[in-house]
């Protein structure tokens, strides 16, 4: 008897643990996969600025100017060929990226910008928003609105 009962506990304990299991695939999981590449996309977009404000003296007027040069054509301002066309463009992974340069100084230099990242659909595409500035500190939140600098912060 003693036997059955170990055996219908474990069988009980089994099936809640593929229900949740199921539930947090189903639920949780997808979103996490294209938050976690939203914060690897940002970090890249901080990289790329970096890179680029070494080798022009200032951030980038926009996302698409760290974007691939054309064909047969050098690296430039313009096209730094530091990101890749797809995250240039301000779109990756279920994400949209909304980069904002600041007033250039009256030398054309760019000396802040701010990146927001918000899923395309909210709770399908990801389930969370973020915000970053040239500081490269990444901020988000689990609401349905644009993350700013007073959210909370993410860990490293």
């Amino acid at each position: 008897m003693k036997a059955r009962s170990v055996i219908v506990g474990v069988l009980v304990a089994g099936a809640v643990v593929l229900a949740l299991y199921e539930w947090a695939t189903r639920e949780h999981w997808p979103n996490l996969k294209n938050d976690t590449q939203a914060v690897v996309s940002l970090r890249r977009i901080h990289a790329a600025q970096k890179d680029y404000k070494s080798r022009y003296g200032m951030y980038s007027h926009s996302l698409e100017a760290l974007g691939p040069p054309a064909r047969d054509t050098s690296p430039s301002a313009q096209a730094a060929g530091l990101l890749d066309s797809e995250l240039a463009a301000g779109e990756k992974a279920g994400y949209v990226f909304t980069y904002s340069a600041t007033q250039p100084d009256a030398e054309g230099v760019v000396s802040s910008y701010t990146l927001l990242a918000r899923p395309r659909e909210f709770g399908k595409t990801g389930g969370r928003n973020f915000f970053s500035d040239q500081q490269g500190i990444i901020h988000h939140t689990p609401e349905d609105r644009p993350a700013t600098a007073s959210d909370e912060r993410l860990e490293e």
